[in-house]
């Protein structure tokens, strides 16, 4: 029986690849697979768990793309590997409102997602290569700017995870208040995944990654 469990959140903007790394996910934790890794899904009033996980497997499984969401959903896996138990929460939205939904993280105006961002042990983003990281746009500002954006939105999630809210008014009480709280926070475990790699032929390790990360998103880095 596993007995190490972590609760894992994945972010990502738009098109970055997060239900391909869903589906994948779910293909190698089938029945036919020797990978060691099984995969169940959740399904309740909350989470569609099941029919999301079934539905993103049969595009990958005959070799289409998944369709763009049309509405928010907030999708709980649990992924058995070996002795441990990795809980997935992976909130999936439509168009460009992952920066809008962000701007939720109230327990007021979304509990569920405010929940699983604040009870994370892991925070898993993904990162297209192009999209995110503006590699090999040229000079395009428009791009360059579409990059910071999306960068910037993911950074936000990591601010709140470090600052929660409830500690805004003693923020308030001064400077030295302020260097205490530094000091008493928590920073997050995080994991960068660069999707889409059979578009950077350049990446051959994880050390490749990173330094592609670190040279062309050094600010983000």
């Amino acid at each position: 029986m596993p007995d190490h469990r972590f609760k894992v959140v994945i972010l990502g903007s738009t098109a970055a690849g997060k239900s391909c790394f869903i589906g994948g996910l779910g293909i190698l934790g089938g029945a036919d697979r020797d990978s060691g890794i099984q995969v169940h899904a959740k399904e309740n009033k909350e989470s569609k768990g099941l029919e999301y996980l079934k539905r993103l497997k049969t595009f990958l499984n005959n070799q289409e793309w998944p369709p763009p969401s049309h509405t928010t959903e907030i999708i709980d896996l649990s992924v058995f590997y070996h002795d441990k138990i990795i809980d997935l929460t992976f909130v999936d939205y439509p168009g460009k409102d992952f920066l809008e939904e962000l701007s939720k993280l109230d327990s007021e105006k979304n509990l569920a997602l405010f929940n699983a961002y604040n009870n994370a042990d892991f925070l898993l983003v993904l990162l297209d290569p192009k999209i995110d990281l503006n590699i090999g746009n040229g000079d395009s500002l428009a791009l360059k700017n579409q990059a910071l954006d999306r960068q910037e939105a993911v950074l936000q999630v990591i601010r709140e995870k470090m600052f929660p809210k409830n500690n805004e008014s003693s923020f308030k009480a001064g400077w030295n208040t302020i260097k205490d709280k530094l000091q008493e926070r928590i920073p997050p475990n995080i994991g960068i995944v660069i999707t889409k790699k059979d578009q950077m032929p350049q990446i051959k390790s994880s050390k490749d990654a990173e330094n592609l990360f670190r040279t062309e998103a050094p600010q983000f880095y």
